[in-house]
């Protein structure tokens, strides 16, 4: 129950970091607004954001499967959010403070991916001081 719960945990977060990053990309900065108007910018920002992605990084997110699901699962997750390619990822967002904003989010999600998913019994008191230090940004 508990390894499901993060892993749903880690999915869930990774669905929602990618409506985020479409929006950033699209220049849509407000949420909860249901206008049929944007969808069209989203949908562009997507198509664009995932068509880059997988020409940069070999990444395939967001995109359906032959079985009804989609290609963003656990593993690519933890790809997407990789320090190796946050910076190419990032780049397709042009306003410079949401860039840095999102790079920071991307990180900050990925640290506690990393010690969240420590194995059962190993969890190292040192992982947390980490965490709470990064987070802090000290």
């Amino acid at each position: 129950l508990i390894i499901h719960g993060i892993t749903h945990w880690k999915l869930r977060t990774f669905d929602t970091l990618l409506l985020i990053y479409y929006r950033l990309i699209a220049g849509i900065l407000f949420w909860g607004v249901s206008d049929s108007r944007l969808m069209p910018f989203i949908n562009a920002a997507k198509k664009h954001a995932i068509e880059f992605i997988r020409r940069e990084t070999g990444i395939l997110i967001d995109t359906p499967t032959s079985d009804g699901g989609n290609t963003n699962a656990g593993n690519l997750a933890e790809r997407f959010l990789d320090p190796n390619i946050r910076e190419k990822v990032c780049s397709l967002i042009n306003n410079v403070t949401h860039r840095e904003n999102f790079e920071v989010l991307m990180r900050d999600v990925n640290i506690i991916l990393t010690v969240t998913q420590s194995p059962r019994g190993m969890l190292k008191p040192r992982n947390y001081i980490n965490l709470a230090l990064t987070l802090c940004h000290i």
